[in-house]
């Protein structure tokens, strides 16, 4: 799926929901609090509930049903029609039309989305207490009972191939797309394989109403879903209702996550041509091996933060953003898998293509200089004061907390790992910070893409700080 310069901002900013809680209950969004207040249970095939009842202001109430499905073995070469599927939940059931069903939610004043990988489909849901029960029944209805009728898989295919089509010259799309090549060479046709838009758009024609049946036919069931609900609800209601739907639906065959494999990716360096656009798009990763439970990971939170985690105060955004105005967005970012050891890290600018080459000077620069020089005792203060209020800021979110439910599916996690990896945080020093950047952060392995109208828009010499 695409990701947009709205999705990354999205990411990096504060979220700023917790608001709406003010006139709904007190919350206390501590770890300790949302475990103490949370009902974790199964239905009698396996699937898991977590439920978080809470007053919440206009009795809002945020839910999400996941259905995961297939492993990698029977995942190869069908991920094109597994991923499409989920676009179809909505769009037709064997008694509603795609029109009937956008008038069932419209009614209920419920916002329900449907999407998902090539493993899982995922309804998400707000709506308000009096209309949960009647939006789940609806939600449950079009997942056990879809149509997938063959005119609104082909308008859905059209849509597919004119997204496709614009990604062709869209430098965002484009840097994307070569960069997840580069640095995850899975084979084609497994299921985490990373497609060329030109590939995506043969696959998606070749696929027929038939091959989605099919998916949905030999894997789909809830026997490995959940279903996460925080806001204004009964749980004895909720936990009923679910058993009713959900309870007897049994997967046909078994789901297992899919294992990210960690490649030691070459370094590579590419600039694409993107005649007639006003932007470039800049992005650089390194493959990094380390999980998400450990201290290195943290000390490479804060020191990203620090770098270019911070969308307004950090290094990069102070330099290349403020300082020389060069990029009209800059961030970096770090992640990393909870069950295997593979991480990434990322550099990615918006810009004017007559900046380029001073856009790489300065991202050069600020690397060498943190790998250098390393960070300072304030950096490391304020950066862990703002990560941890981003923390608080996101938990005091119920759509946040839904999603986090929903992911602690795969982990087996609760919010304890939330406060004990805030404790380690709580206790990096300055040189943690240093000897992880050190040791995990190489300049020699780190691949970039470039996309941009460089022809038209021959490059400013670079200028030294």
């Amino acid at each position: 799926p695409r990701v947009t310069e709205a999705d990354i901002v999205a990411m990096t900013k504060d979220y700023k929901g917790s608001a709406v809680l003010a006139a709904g209950e007190a919350f206390d969004p501590s770890p300790s609090n949302i475990d103490a207040r949370t009902i974790r249970s199964s239905l009698p095939n396996g699937m898991k509930l977590a439920l978080l009842p809470k007053t919440t202001r206009g009795n809002t109430v945020n839910a999400s049903v996941t259905l995961r499905f297939a492993d990698e073995k029977s995942l190869f070469n069908r991920n094109t029609p597994a991923t499409m599927m989920s676009s179809l939940f909505d769009r037709g059931s064997k008694t509603m039309t795609r029109q009937q069903i956008k008038d069932a939610f419209d009614k209920l004043k419920a916002r329900v989305s449907f999407a998902g990988a090539g493993n899982n489909a995922v309804a998400q849901i707000q709506t308000t207490r009096e209309n949960l029960a009647p939006t789940l029944r609806l939600v449950a209805l079009l997942f056990r009972e879809p149509a997938f009728d063959a005119k609104e898989f082909d308008l859905l295919k059209q849509e597919e191939l004119s997204g496709l089509e614009q990604q062709k010259s869209d430098p965002q799309a484009i840097a994307m797309h070569v960069i997840q090549k580069k640095i995850s060479p899975y084979p084609k046709g497994h299921p985490l394989y990373a497609p060329s838009v030109e590939e995506s758009i043969a696959d998606t024609k070749a696929v027929t109403v038939e091959d989605v049946r099919k998916v949905y036919t030999d894997f789909v069931g809830a026997s490995y879903g959940d279903i996460a609900v925080v806001g204004d609800f009964s749980k004895d209601t909720l936990t009923a209702l679910a058993k009713e739907l959900f309870g007897s639906w049994k997967s046909p065959k078994p789901f297992a996550r899919l294992v990210r494999k960690y490649f030691d990716a070459p370094q590579a360096s590419e600039k694409i041509e993107t005649p007639d656009k006003a932007n470039a798009f800049y992005w650089a990763a390194q493959n990094i091996k380390v999980r998400d439970d450990g201290k290195d990971y943290a000390a490479l939170v804060m020191a990203n933060y620090i770098f270019g985690g911070d969308a307004l105060s950090s290094r990069l955004a102070v330099r290349i953003r403020g300082k020389d105005g060069l990029s009209y967005f800059v961030f970096s970012g770090i992640g990393a898998q909870s069950l295997d050891s593979v991480g990434v890290f990322q550099q990615i600018a918006i810009y004017n293509p007559e900046n380029v080459a001073r856009l790489e000077t300065a991202f050069g620069e600020e690397l060498d200089r943190a790998l250098k020089d390393g960070f300072t005792e304030d950096e490391l203060n304020k950066a862990r004061t703002g990560w941890l209020q981003q923390n608080l800021q996101t938990r005091s979110s119920d759509a946040s907390l839904v999603a986090k439910f929903t992911a602690q599916y795969i982990t087996g996690r609760t919010m304890a790992f939330d406060a004990d990896f805030e404790k380690m945080v709580q206790a990096l020093t300055v040189a943690d910070l240093n000897a992880a950047m050190k040791k995990y952060i190489k300049p020699a392995k780190i691949s970039a893409v470039e996309a941009g109208d460089f022809a038209k828009h021959p490059p400013k010499a670079a200028v030294k700080p």
